[in-house]
């Protein structure tokens, strides 16, 4: 999983792999469960947004390539690029702490 920032540029963290583990790597290409802890890069919440970027690397350190356009097919087949997602960041405020706290 991958965070990019504009002032630091980009971090890479290994994300634990889950179901489709054992399956054997020089005989199986499918889906594989998998999942990860980044943090939030520093001023996202300022923008609002952070992006996020993940993809798989082998075992012989082959990986996706980033964007579509390298393996664009007609019937939009075997597209194995990066995938992005955007999440909305906020800033959490201290009166909601003490409201919390309260209850």
């Amino acid at each position: 999983m991958m965070h990019r920032n504009n002032e630091t540029g980009v971090s890479w963290h290994t994300a634990e792999l889950l179901d489709g583990k054992d399956q054997n790597p020089l005989r199986a290409w499918a889906w594989t469960f998998w999942e990860a802890e980044v943090p939030i890069p520093e001023g996202s919440a300022e923008k609002g947004f952070a992006e996020f970027h993940c993809r798989a690397t082998d075992a012989s350190y082959a990986t996706q390539p980033e964007k579509a356009e390298c393996i664009w097919n007609l019937r939009g087949l075997n597209n194995t690029s990066w995938h992005k997602i955007t999440v909305q960041v906020t800033h959490e405020s201290d009166d909601d702490d003490d409201d919390a706290d309260e209850e």
